[in-house]
């Protein structure tokens, strides 16, 4: 499942990829149990220090069966969250061409990185020129080149995640590359020991600290109105906002 996320989770793009648990609190809808969802958009409105924007889906997935519209109905409630390790089982990452990639103009979204999620910085090879030029970030995990001259392929690319760890997918990109195209490497990043993957969620009051500090409120779209539903589905169509707060360890 997918979220937006304000600027704390999404990072001016650097957050895109990256995976949180979340899961609500004091409603009896409420399962307990968390749910994983990916970091895939930014959401502008300033109501918290930290937000999710969710589908409601996913929003009713936080629900006990057959409870999933009382929860969407529930107002606002209680939530906690934390980084997870993002994990694609039998996906490597895999590079997309977007539209409008020319010879002089190359557009890569990176897709399904395990572990961190996010990627911070990629770099590109043409041929075997040995030499690694920046390439620079567009949008979410889309990174570009700009060059005067035509660019010359097969591409290799270099991707570095939040953790700095770097991995190389040689010639990925072949030299007769076409734009709306799927290029899937053979590379991945360990799912394990990435930030914020280890800790246990810890029940109300039990002194957890959960990777960003104190819990979150919720409001779904129901008790806010449609306006709110209105500017929720110009940023990434999502249909329920999770607001965060700055509370003390739970």
């Amino acid at each position: 499942m997918t979220s937006c996320g304000n600027q704390p989770i999404f990072k001016d793009g650097k957050g895109c990829g990256s995976c949180y648990q979340i899961r609500c609190l004091n409603h009896p809808a409420c399962s307990g149990n968390p749910e994983t969802v990916m970091i895939t958009d930014m959401n502008y409105y300033p109501v918290a220090k930290y937000h999710f924007d969710l589908s409601g889906t996913a929003f009713g997935a936080m629900a006990q069966p057959g409870r999933n519209n009382e929860l969407r109905h529930a107002g606002i409630i209680d939530i906690q969250f934390r980084r997870v390790p993002c994990i694609y089982p039998g996906k490597t990452v895999t590079f997309h061409i977007e539209h409008g990639s020319n010879p002089n103009y190359l557009a890569v979204l990176v897709e399904f990185e395990d572990g961190d999620g996010d990627v911070v910085q990629v770099d590109i090879m043409e041929g075997n020129s040995g030499y690694w030029m920046p390439m620079r970030e567009s949008w979410g995990s889309i990174w570009r080149m700009d060059s005067k001259r035509r660019l010359q392929g097969p591409f290799s690319l270099r991707i570095t995640n939040e953790s700095g760890q770097t991995l190389v997918a040689y010639q990925i990109i072949p030299a007769n590359w076409a734009p709306n195209t799927y290029y899937r490497s053979n590379i991945q990043y360990e799912a394990f020991g990435s930030a914020g993957g280890g800790q246990d969620f810890g029940s109300a009051g039990g002194g957890q600290d959960f990777g960003y500090p104190g819990g979150l409120v919720i409001s779904s779209a129901a008790g806010l109105g449609t306006e709110i539903l209105g500017i929720i589905g110009l940023v990434c169509l999502a249909s329920y906002r999770l607001h965060g707060i700055e509370v003390p360890k739970l």
